[in-house]
C-alpha cells in the first residue's frame, strides 16, 4: 500500500496489492475483505467488481479506499468499516456502539419464529428485546410478524439510539419501540405481559475477555462481559423474565458455548418453566435456551 502518488491504479491492481498486503498482516479472509471493502467504495455487490477491474481509479477513491484499508489492518472489524451487516435477509446499520450481529443470532431469531408461529401474519404478539443492541432482532421479529408490538430494551443510549435510526430504517417506529431498561427495570409495575422475552445477552467470562481478538475488543464491552462466569445477566433473565411472560409465554436466549449445562440447570431448578430446551449452532456447540412459562 506504499506505491507512488502518482501511479494510476485500476480496481484488479489495488485489488490484488491489497490482498498481499492483508495477507502480510494475518487479515483472515484477505480476498474477501479486500473484495467488500472495494464494492463498499462503489456501493455495489462484490460480484459487480469483476465488470470493473480494468477501470481506472482516482485519486480521491484511492485514497480513501486506502483509509478504509488502514482501518482493517489496525483490527477494526470488516463491518463497521462497512457500516452495515445483512442479517435475517435485512440490512442492519452498526457502528462500535453496538455488538455486531453474529450468525449464531440469526439462527436464534429463527428458532423464536419456529417456537411462536411459523406462519406468522395474523399474531398479536407482545414481545421484549432485552439488550437489543443494533435492534437486529427486534426489526427481524417485527418483520415476520406484521401485527406484533415489540419493545427493544438497552442499558446503553448509545445503542438504543443506533436501533432507532434501524428502526426508521425499516418505518417500523409504529410497532417496535425503543426503550432503555437495564433487563426488566423499566417495567416493574406494568400489567402488560410479554408473548415471548427473546435476548442476546452479553455472556463472555472476565477472564475470557483478556483474550478475545483485536476485531472484538472493538465491541462494547457492556454487550459482551458479564462477570466472573459471564451469567451476570443470563441469571437476571431466567429469574425475572416469569413475572412479564403470560402463562406458557416463550423466554428465549442466546449463551456462550461452555455455559450449556449451567443455564440448563438454572432454567430447571428455577421451578418456573417447562419444556426446557438447549439447541446447538451450525457448529454443533450448546447455543441457545427455551422454555416456556409454567401456569401460575
Amino acid at each position: 500500500m506504499s506505491a507512488p502518488s502518482t501511479k494510476r491504479w485500476t480496481v484488479l491492481e489495488l485489488l490484488n496489492t491489497t490482498v498481499e498486503f492483508f495477507e502480510g498482516r494475518r487479515i483472515e479472509s484477505a480476498r474477501v475483505n479486500a473484495e467488500y471493502l472495494l464494492a463498499s467504495l462503489y456501493n455495489i455487490k462484490r460480484i459487480e467488481l469483476y465488470a470493473r477491474f480494468n477501470q481506472p481509479m482516482t485519486e480521491d477513491e484511492v485514497a480513501t479506499f486506502r483509509d478504509m484499508v488502514r482501518r482493517r489492518a489496525k483490527g477494526e472489524p470488516l463491518q463497521y468499516i462497512l457500516g452495515d451487516v445483512s442479517f435475517f435477509g435485512h440490512r442492519i446499520k452498526v457502528d462500535p456502539r453496538v455488538l455486531i450481529p453474529r450468525p449464531e443470532t440469526e439462527l436464534l431469531v429463527e428458532e423464536v419464529i419456529k417456537e411462536l408461529a411459523p406462519e406468522g401474519a395474523e399474531h398479536e404478539f407482545i414481545i421484549a428485546d432485552i439488550g437489543t443492541g443494533s435492534g437486529a432482532i427486534a426489526i427481524s421479529l417485527a418483520l415476520a410478524y406484521p401485527h406484533a408490538k415489540i419493545y427493544a430494551c438497552d442499558v446503553s443510549v448509545d445503542a438504543l439510539t443506533l436501533a432507532d435510526e434501524n428502526i426508521k430504517a425499516h418505518a417500523l417506529e409504529a410497532r417496535v419501540k425503543p426503550l432503555r431498561s437495564d433487563v426488566f427495570s423499566r417495567f416493574s409495575g406494568r400489567t402488560e405481559m410479554f408473548d415471548a422475552v427473546v435476548s442476546n445477552p452479553p455472556y463472555v467470562t472476565t477472564s475470557e475477555m483478556a483474550d478475545v481478538s483485536p476485531e472484538v475488543k472493538c465491541e462494547p464491552v457492556l454487550a459482551l462481559e458479564a462477570g466472573i462466569d459471564g451469567l451476570n445477566v443470563i441469571k437476571t433473565l431466567v429469574r425475572d423474565a416469569a413475572d412479564f411472560l403470560k402463562d406458557g409465554a416463550l423466554l428465549a436466549f442466546e449463551f456462550g458455548a461452555a455455559q450449556g449445562r449451567q443455564v440448563a440447570g438454572m432454567l430447571e431448578s428455577s421451578g418456573l418453566y417447562r419444556d426446557v430446551r438447549i439447541v446447538k449452532d451450525l457448529n454443533g456447540l450448546d447455543r441457545m435456551a427455551f422454555a416456556r412459562k409454567k401456569r401460575t
